[in-house]
């Protein structure tokens, strides 16, 4: 997770003067093969069209961050 951090953060630092934005984006809780397919978990396919929504609303302010399938912040 400390390496996650600090690569966003630093690639969100160089970036930002060209107007890229650089977040660390969790999808939220996917059914894949790590979690034997955990029924409890969204199919990649129903996570799909909030990821590329909250993808479409990110700007410059939330560079650097980590955000969250609602678009909220977390908090490192």
């Amino acid at each position: 997770k400390g390496g996650v951090l600090s690569l966003t953060r630093s690639l969100a630092l160089e970036l930002a003067p060209r107007g890229v934005t650089v977040v660390a984006l969790w999808p939220g809780y996917l059914r894949t093969d790590m979690n034997q397919m955990d029924p409890a978990a969204r199919p990649p396919a129903e996570a799909i069209p909030a990821v590329v929504e909250t993808i479409a609303r990110l700007g410059l302010e939330q560079a650097g961050s980590c955000v969250l399938p609602d678009g909220s912040l977390y908090a490192w």
